[in-house]
């Protein structure tokens, strides 16, 4: 009986140190909790930081750090304010992409803690970073955007002894419409890194490697909300042929020649709709132009050498730029009986682009190094040995993206 008597209490007292230890358990899994939740925050900061600043530097180092203080304020990280700090690099001091043009962005700021206090820690740093480039590029370099077929036929259509090559490029027809893609004959080869159509795609779908994915949904313009028409001046040229050296502007005559021309750096704007702007002898426009048109452009004879804008240019990657509002207008190209090489995006949503072989390759044909954004494509026996411009100049095309590498 002593000895039970001695005993008495103790029960209590490892049930009181049980629950001690469980609410230490407890408020330690706490206080972790809620770190973890401001990493994740502190995450998704740093992110849009590092999205924000590799965006900016791309086109002005000198503003990269501002741009990543301003997203990581507005996703509730303000540098300066409650301990927060927002650093960028440029290059990063650390990982595996220390060199330029990649851009790193650590956001840090001390957290209180409840009940790690008692173990000594009554403040944790968290931190969090992130690695932003731009230069990530879009897989698609051909967009038909025709929403369905156009009363001439399919979408994209393809006939006789057509080429197509678009190595490690996604072709994206929007149509919705049965046969939007539509092969005719048997000599033809398309060959992509994908190909993929609204509606469906008909006729000798076996020329198509690899083999096309149907009913897929459509895409948005890739550009759209980019890029805008520029502003018509008042008064424009009403000269019909340009030659020799011919400078930046607005003409306005119906049908333009341009003729042995050697044409400066800048926008070329055609601005009579329904007109057409044709070309003959040698063109060239490798100074960095941008043909904007509200009519047609023919490019079936001569030998026409292109380069759009380069970096932070007015237009930068756009050699052509078929306004979006009219739906008069054609491209046309003919390989066959033209030469030379046009470089840049063409952009023209709603205007219909035509390839013609008729004349036969010569002097290696009309060469393209291209991205398409165009309404309808009629391939017509022509030989579209294309190079995605996008995946040549990553650095150099609206079309790139920033993303995330770490």
């Amino acid at each position: 009986m002593r000895e039970r008597s001695q005993e008495s209490g103790q029960a209590t007292v490892m049930v009181a140190l049980t629950m001690l230890l469980l609410l230490g358990f407890t408020g330690l899994a706490t206080d972790v909790g809620f770190l973890f939740q401001s990493k994740r925050s502190m995450q998704t900061a740093a992110d849009a930081a590092a999205i924000a600043a590799a965006s900016q530097y791309y086109y002005d180092t000198t503003k990269a750090t501002s741009a990543a203080k301003t997203a990581s304020a507005a996703n509730g990280f303000t540098d300066g304010t409650n301990g927060v700090k927002v650093t960028v690099n440029a290059p990063p001091t650390s990982g595996v992409h220390q060199k330029t043009p990649y851009v790193e962005v650590i956001v840090s700021q001390p957290r209180n803690t409840v009940f790690m206090g008692v173990f000594g820690y009554s403040s944790v740093n968290v931190s969090a970073r992130a690695v932003g480039v731009m230069g990530g590029v879009n897989d698609g370099c051909i967009f038909i955007m025709a929403p369905s077929n156009p009363p001439s036929g399919a979408a994209m259509n393809l006939q006789g002894s057509f080429d197509v090559s678009a190595p490690k490029c996604g072709i994206v027809v929007n149509s919705n419409s049965p046969g939007a893609l539509n092969f005719t004959g048997k000599g033809g080869t398309l060959s992509a890194g994908s190909v993929a159509v609204a509606g469906t795609a008909t006729g000798q779908t076996g020329d198509s490697n690899p083999p096309p994915i149907q009913n897929v949904p459509p895409v948005s313009d890739p550009l759209a909300g980019k890029e805008t028409p520029p502003t018509i001046p008042g008064t424009c040229s009403t000269a019909t042929t340009l030659t020799g050296s011919v400078s930046p502007g607005c003409y306005s005559a119906a049908n333009i020649t341009i003729s042995n021309a050697t044409l400066g750096a800048g926008t070329y704007i055609f601005s009579n709709t329904g007109g057409t702007v044709q070309f003959s002898g040698t063109v060239d426009g490798t100074a960095g132009v941008t043909l904007y048109t509200k009519g047609s452009i023919d490019m079936s004879n001569g030998t026409v050498d292109f380069n759009p804008p380069g970096v932070g240019q007015t237009y930068e990657g756009l050699v052509i730029f078929a306004d979006p509002s009219d739906t008069g207008g054609s491209l046309t190209f003919d390989k066959g009986n033209a030469s030379g090489t046009v470089n840049g995006i063409i952009y023209a949503p709603n205007t219909p682009m035509t390839l013609h072989d008729s004349g036969g390759d010569k002097n290696g044909g009309l060469q393209l190094v291209v991205d398409l954004i165009v309404y309808s494509l009629d391939d017509q026996t022509a030989t579209l040995s294309m190079t995605s411009y996008t995946q040549a100049n990553p650095n150099a095309s609206p079309l790139t993206k920033v993303v995330l590498v770490e």
